[in-house]
């Protein structure tokens, strides 16, 4: 629940309003920079282990979530609610990796799969069931469209990995405090390195102490929303958390952007369909676990 009021409802608001504002690049940076300050000082009280290998290779994960995060702010920027509609391919992709190198198909039940059978169908017709526009905007809307599709191409196949990865270290033992410093000091140094060579137009000017401090919400968001995950995957499998987390992705930022947004005035038929599947289907995996 935290994961899902966190990630798919609080950081969508937040990311939409900094995503469309200029400095994009300056922005990811502090972003990062907080979130590690804080992952770093919760792993020294809670006395972590962070010289052990495996924080090597969840710093390098993070280090490409930052530019995974960058593409996603790109997407946004065109439209949050047609992003949501897309971002469905890491999912699919976690969900793959658990089967295959996790074995996580031995907890699949009748009514698990039932579940998650209600949840993929409710994704599929999300993506493909169009929001009402306006006719004489379907060409630009189409340009837009593709655009949104090769952001979220680019950011699916990182966060695919990188959610995989959480399930993976957790039953390796290695510790929610641990985990979580490693990810965000990695992603901060991808940032800097998102930020020297998206170039000037990307980062624009400096930012004032405003602007600054408008972006450090933002970092306790997402650093709370990434401990949420983690926790989430260390106490059940990818197979059961990651559906629920697909249909929340889909339903709760689409309708920020529709309604807090404006980016449509309603949702058609097909779409109000699949989001009462993929609330039942969550709801039948979280009740069958």
């Amino acid at each position: 629940m935290c994961r899902i009021v966190f990630g798919y409802m609080i950081a969508p608001t937040l990311i939409k309003k900094i995503a469309t504002a200029p400095s994009r690049t300056r922005s990811l940076t502090w972003q990062y920079f907080f979130s590690a300050i804080l992952a770093l000082s919760v792993a020294l009280f809670a006395g972590a282990n962070l010289w052990e290998q495996r924080v090597i290779a969840v710093a390098v994960i993070g280090a490409f979530n930052a530019f995974a995060c960058y593409c996603h702010w790109r997407a946004v920027n065109i439209s949050l609610s047609r992003t949501s509609l897309f971002t469905q391919a890491d999912d699919l992709i976690c969900l793959a990796l658990g089967y295959i190198i996790l074995g996580e198909g031995k907890f699949l039940s009748t009514w698990l799969g039932i579940g998650l059978t209600l949840s993929l169908v409710s994704v599929s017709i999300f993506t493909f069931a169009k929001t009402r526009v306006p006719k004489t905007d379907n060409a630009q809307n189409e340009s837009k469209k593709w655009t949104i599709g090769v952001w979220v191409m680019l950011y699916s196949v990182i966060w695919g990995v990188a959610i995989f990865s959480m399930r993976y270290f957790s039953l390796n033992g290695m510790s929610l405090p641990s985990y979580i410093a490693a990810w965000y000091s990695g992603s901060y140094i991808g940032a800097l390195v998102v930020f020297l060579l998206g170039g000037k137009k990307e980062a624009g000017a400096p930012l004032k102490k405003a602007q600054i401090l408008r972006v450090a919400p933002l970092s306790l968001v997402i650093w709370l929303s990434l401990m949420s995950a983690y926790w989430a995957k260390m106490l059940a499998p990818i197979t059961v958390v990651q559906p629920i987390c697909q249909v929340s992705e889909m339903i709760f930022p689409t309708l920020i952007g529709l309604w807090i947004f404006k980016e449509a005035k309603e949702l058609n038929i097909w779409s109000r369909l699949a989001i009462v599947l993929g609330l039942a289907g969550g709801t039948i995996i979280a009740l069958s676990f």
